[in-house]
């Protein structure tokens, strides 16, 4: 057929090819049909990866410097803390601010990019501005410089991620 469209009521239509059709559909969508229901599958495919697989990030500040700079920007994969194995020092991870940190002012929103020194069950301390883990200092070479802190400890509990 043409793809005429033929009036067979108010509240419905027909095509030449004897297929009905609701009355209050623009004809373009039916001459575009395919084209739109694949854009539909490719932006439903887009947000589920983004929500299950992997997104999207950029730095915004130098808190990671010399490992990112300001706007980098990464692709997070979100699966191997899911399935695989829990983060171990040395990675870089990202997150949301735990109840401490909202309750300091950060927003739930926010997302925060560190690199992990120490898991559960260890213990942190910074002395005279070294980084120690279990009382073994730590030579870092990824750190533009050392910590800002003369004197600090805290154990970590053994929590699951």
């Amino acid at each position: 057929g043409n793809g005429k469209i033929l009036s067979t009521g108010e509240d419905e239509r027909q095509d030449d090819s004897g297929n009905s059709k609701p009355g209050w559909m623009p004809d373009w969508v039916y001459e575009n049909r395919e084209d739109i229901s694949t854009v539909l599958i490719a932006l439903g495919a887009s947000l589920v990866f983004r929500w299950f697989v992997a997104e999207p990030r950029y730095i915004p500040s130098l808190s990671m410097y010399p490992t990112f700079d300001v706007g980098d920007r990464l692709v997070c994969e979100k699966l191997t803390y899911r399935f695989s194995r829990p983060p171990n020092p040395g990675d870089v991870v990202i997150f949301h601010p735990v109840d401490a940190l909202q309750k300091a002012g950060y927003s739930p929103s926010e997302v925060f990019i560190k690199r992990v020194v120490a898991v559960g069950g260890e213990t942190v301390e910074v002395k005279n501005n070294k980084l120690y883990v279990n009382g073994v200092p730590r030579k870092e070479s990824f750190t533009a410089e050392a910590p800002k802190v003369s004197h600090l400890s805290h154990s970590l509990p053994p929590v699951p991620v």
